[in-house]
């Protein structure tokens, strides 16, 4: 993935285009320059090598930042950094959380009440069986109370 992207020294190297320039071109006209952010360093597509060529032919032409801003607007559609377009993307449908979030605790809250009432009978048949042991063994055998 890597290789389909160029650092501004391939941009440089590539255009013909001295680096320093290259950089105050991808700096001033970044949204026209797709670009992606790999850790700290920018990468740029391809394709802004001829773009890069183009601001470069305007500038000696005499024209100004804002007219070449202009002129690019025009011709090139703005990029987002992917890493934002992904990240909106990807932006959870946060009522449609919310509610399965509820759903999910109320299921649980639900298997809790179950698992209590469980866990009480279990406490009363205990109660009955330590009882039960706590009685004499005829008693326990032939089932009858002492007197």
């Amino acid at each position: 993935m890597d290789k389909e992207w160029l650092t501004l020294k391939d941009l440089a190297e590539q255009s013909g285009i001295p680096q320093t320039t290259v950089t105050r071109y991808c700096q001033t006209h970044r949204t026209r320059l797709e670009n992606r952010r790999f850790g700290r360093r920018r990468k740029y597509r391809p394709v802004c090598v001829g773009i890069l060529q183009t601001i470069s032919e305007w500038y000696s032409q005499g024209l100004s930042s804002q007219e070449i801003t202009e002129k690019l607007a025009v011709e090139i559609p703005a990029t987002l950094e992917l890493e934002t377009a992904l990240a909106k993307r990807r932006a959870p449908n946060v009522p449609a959380l919310l509610e399965s979030l509820a759903e999910d605790q109320a299921d649980r809250l639900r298997v809790l009440a179950e698992l209590k009432d469980a866990i009480q009978e279990q406490r009363a048949q205990l109660e009955r069986l330590t009882a039960l042991l706590q009685r004499p063994l005829w008693q326990r055998l032939f089932g009858r109370k002492a007197k």
